[in-house]
C-alpha cells in the first residue's frame, strides 16, 4: 500500500505560554507527524505532550536572523497509540508570539523511513526519492508580522494557517510512486519581505523496500540452425517462465500507435503428439490453471529480430469441415493489458504529465499479480497536468492513461520489447506531444515493381469535422433545486469552413467525464488537430528483406512513399507526382505460412505528413 494522508489538522495559538494542538481522524498504528513553527522564541521551549510519547524532534531550524524576530520549526513524530486525546498539550515559553502546531495522521507510513531536506526562503528543496512510494510533504512556516496567504498547488491538498497575523504556515501533501526526483516547489507566498523557510519532507511507504518494481527480463530466443526464419515462443504473462514454441498458419501480429496491436494464428492438432503440446499450454481441462488464456504471452521472432510481444487472452477451438480439430489464439500487444486493470483508490497527480503517467502505471504495478514488467521509459514533456481518477464503473488503468493523453497538448506512448544487456526489456516509451522517430524509410512502386506492392488511401468528411466541440461531466449543484447541465467545450472551427466546406460537426463526449473547462477545451483542441475535414487514412504493402531499416520498433519514423501509377503519373519533368513522407502510426506483419512459399507482407499506416 501506498502512504496517504488520513487528516490534518492545524492549531493556532498566540501569546500565551500554553496553548493546545488538535488533532483529526486518527486509527492505531497511524504515523502522526508533528510540525511546530513560532514566530518569537527559542526551540527549546517549544514541546507538545499528550498520548503515546513523542519522541525527540526529528528535525529543526532556526528561523533566519533579522531584525524581525523568528524562532523557527521543529518536526516530530510517533505512532498513534490506542487512546490518542483529541488535542495536545503545547508550551511555548513566555516569549510566544504566534505559533501554529499541524498535525497529520499517515496511513502506511513508515516512522523509520523519512527524508527531510530545508531552506531559508519559500521554496521547498528538490529531493530524490529513496523509495518507489511514499506521501510527499511541502511546508512553508514564515514569522510574518502581518497577514499572509500561500499558493494553492495544483494536485495536493493541504491548509494554511496563521497566528494572529504573526506566524504562518503552509502544508501541501500527495502521494507519490517513483523514485525519479522531484523539483524544487515555491509555496509562492503573498509577501517575501518576511522572514521564512521551508521544508520537502518525503515518508516512505511501510514495506516500500526502497526500489521500485524491478521489469522481468527474459532470455534472448533467436531461430536455431535448420528453423524457418519466423518463430514463436510461449512464456508465462508475470514470470517469462518458457512453455513451448508453437507454429501457427495464418499468422498476423500488429503493433500501433497509443492503442493495443493484435496478434492472430491457428494451432492445427492434427496428431495427439501435437495436441498433447499444446494442451500443456492451453489445457483441454478449462478448471487447469497452471495455463491458458489470460496467463501467457508469444514472443515473435523475425529472422533473430524480436518483432513483438503479445498477450494471448482468447482461443476458439474446434473442427474444420475435413474433420480437423484446430485451435485459434488471439491475443494483443502489452498495452492491453491495463485496459482489464480497475483502480481501486483516487489518486491525484500532479507533476509532468509524462511522470503522472509513469506514476500510474507504477501504481498498477506495486500489486504483483498486476505487475506485468512494463519499463518505464525516463523524460520529461515540460507540461504540468493534473492527472485526477475516482475510482467507479470502467475507470481501469489502460483507459485511463488513454484518455489522459488525448489533450491538445498531451502525449502518444506504445510498448516497444527491447533486447538489453541479454535480456528482453517490455519498454513503455511515450513522445510528447507525438511519438517521433529518426529514421527515415523510402519505399518506391513502379511498372517495373518495387517494393511497394498494394496501397491504400480513406478519406472520408464522416471520420473528421469542420467544426469540432465536445461535452464533459455535469458539476454537482449545492442547490438541488437548480438544473445541471454538463461542462461544453469550446467550439473549434477548422479552416475548411473559410475554403467553403460546409460545417460538418462533431461533439464527442470527454471519456473522463471531466468537469474541468481546461481538460475538455484541450480535448477538443485533440480532435480539430487530428481530424479536421476528411482526413486521409493511408496504408500500403511492401515487400522487406532482412537488412531492411524499417523495424519493429520504428513507429514515430518517417516513411516515404513514391508511386508511380495511372492514378499518380509520373509528370512531365519526371518526377514523381506522389512523393509523400509521412509518420509511421503503426504496422501489420503477415509471414509466410511455412513450406507455402512466397514472401511476408507488411502493411504500414502512417499519419498524413507533407509533400517532399
Amino acid at each position: 500500500m501506498v502512504a496517504s494522508v488520513r487528516s490534518i489538522a492545524a492549531t493556532p495559538n498566540a501569546f500565551f505560554a500554553e496553548g493546545s494542538a488538535a488533532r483529526g481522524d486518527v486509527q492505531p498504528g497511524d504515523l502522526m507527524l508533528a510540525f511546530f513553527s513560532q514566530g518569537r522564541g527559542s526551540l527549546a521551549n517549544m514541546n507538545i505532550s499528550g498520548g503515546a510519547p513523542w519522541g525527540s524532534p526529528i528535525a529543526s531550524v532556526v528561523g533566519p536572523t533579522g531584525s524581525q524576530p523568528f524562532a523557527g520549526t521543529k518536526i516530530l513524530r510517533k505512532y498513534a497509540g490506542a487512546d490518542e486525546p483529541e488535542a495536545y498539550e503545547a508550551t511555548f515559553g513566555s516569549d510566544n508570539l504566534g505559533a501554529v502546531i499541524t498535525i497529520l495522521a499517515i496511513k502506511q507510513g513508515d516512522a523509520s523511513a523519512i527524508q527531510i531536506v530545508s531552506a531559508d526562503g519559500s521554496v521547498a528543496p528538490a529531493v530524490t526519492p529513496g523509495a518507489a512510494s511514499g506521501l510527499e510533504i511541502r511546508y512553508g512556516a514564515a514569522s510574518s508580522f502581518g497577514p499572509l496567504t500561500w499558493a494553492d498547488l495544483p494536485g495536493y491538498d493541504g491548509l494554511d494557517m496563521q497566528a494572529d497575523n504573526f506566524a504562518s504556515i503552509s502544508i501541501a501533501v500527495r502521494p507519490y510512486l517513483s523514485t525519479s526526483p522531484m523539483a524544487a516547489v515555491d509555496l509562492d507566498p503573498s509577501s517575501d519581505s518576511f522572514p521564512m523557510h521551508a521544508f520537502t519532507v518525503l515518508v516512505h511507504s511501510s514495506g516500500s523496500g526502497g526500489t521500485p518494481p524491478t521489469p522481468p527480463t527474459f532470455p534472448v530466443s533467436t531461430p536455431g540452425r535448420g528453423e524457418g526464419h519466423i518463430r514463436t515462443s510461449v512464456h508465462d504473462l508475470l514470470t517469462g517462465e518458457y512453455f513451448d514454441d508453437i507454429f501457427p498458419s495464418g499468422l498476423t501480429l500488429s503493433r500501433l500507435n497509443s492503442q493495443p496491436g493484435a496478434w492472430r494464428g491457428r494451432l492445427d492438432l492434427a496428431s495427439r503428439s501435437e495436441a498433447k503440446k499444446i494442451g500443456e499450454m492451453f489445457p483441454p481441462d478449462y478448471g487447469d490453471m497452471t495455463a491458458g488464456p489470460g496467463r501467457l504471452v508469444v514472443h515473435t521472432y523475425r529472422s533473430g529480430v524480436l518483432w513483438g510481444i503479445h498477450w494471448l487472452h482468447t482461443t476458439d477451438e474446434g473442427q474444420d469441415a475435413r474433420g480437423n480439430p484446430y485451435l485459434e489464439v488471439s491475443g494483443s500487444t502489452l498495452d492491453a493489458y491495463p485496459l482489464y486493470v480497475a483502480i481501486e483508490e483516487q489518486l491525484s497527480l500532479g507533476d509532468d504529465q509524462l511522470q503522472n503517467a509513469r506514476d500510474l502505471i507504477t501504481h498498477m504495478q506495486a500489486t504483483p499479480a498486476s505487475n506485468i514488467g512494463l519499463g518505464l521509459q525516463a523524460g520529461s514533456s515540460g507540461v504540468i497536468r493534473l492527472l485526477e481518477v475516482v475510482p467507479g464503473p470502467n475507470v481501469f488503468y489502460g483507459n485511463t492513461l488513454q484518455d489522459y493523453a488525448k489533450a491538445s497538448d498531451g502525449f502518444e506512448f506504445v510498448v516497444n520489447p527491447r533486447i538489453i544487456d541479454g535480456g528482453i526489456i517490455r519498454s513503455l516509451e511515450f513522445g510528447a506531444p507525438k511519438l517521433v522517430g529518426s529514421g527515415v524509410h523510402t519505399f518506391f512502386q513502379g511498372d517495373d515493381g518495387g517494393t511497394i506492392t498494394s496501397w491504400r488511401i480513406t478519406r472520408s468528411a464522416l471520420a473528421g469535422a469542420t467544426r469540432w466541440g465536445a461535452y464533459g461531466g455535469t458539476p454537482q449543484q449545492e442547490d438541488a433545486t437548480q438544473g445541471a447541465v454538463p461542462v461544453k467545450g469550446a467550439l473549434v472551427t477548422t479552416p475548411h469552413v473559410a475554403a467553403g466546406y460546409p460545417l460538418i460537426d462533431k461533439r464527442p463526449t470527454h471519456p473522463g467525464a471531466s468537469t474541468d473547462q481546461t481538460v475538455v477545451d484541450r480535448f477538443v483542441e485533440y480532435w480539430a488537430n487530428r481530424a479536421a475535414g476528411a482526413p486521409p487514412v493511408f496504408s500500403f504493402e511492401v515487400t522487406i528483406g532482412s537488412e531492411s531499416t524499417l523495424g519493429p520498433n520504428s513507429i514515430g519514423d518517417q516513411v516515404r512513399a513514391v508511386l508511380d501509377n495511372p492514378r499518380y503519373p509520373i509528370r512531365a519533368d519526371g518526377s514523381a507526382s506522389f512523393d509523400k513522407s509521412q509518420r509511421l502510426i503503426g504496422w501489420e506483419l503477415t509471414p509466410a505460412d511455412r513450406g507455402a512459399g512466397g514472401k511476408d507482407k507488411l502493411r504500414l499506416i502512417t499519419e498524413t505528413g507533407i509533400e517532399e
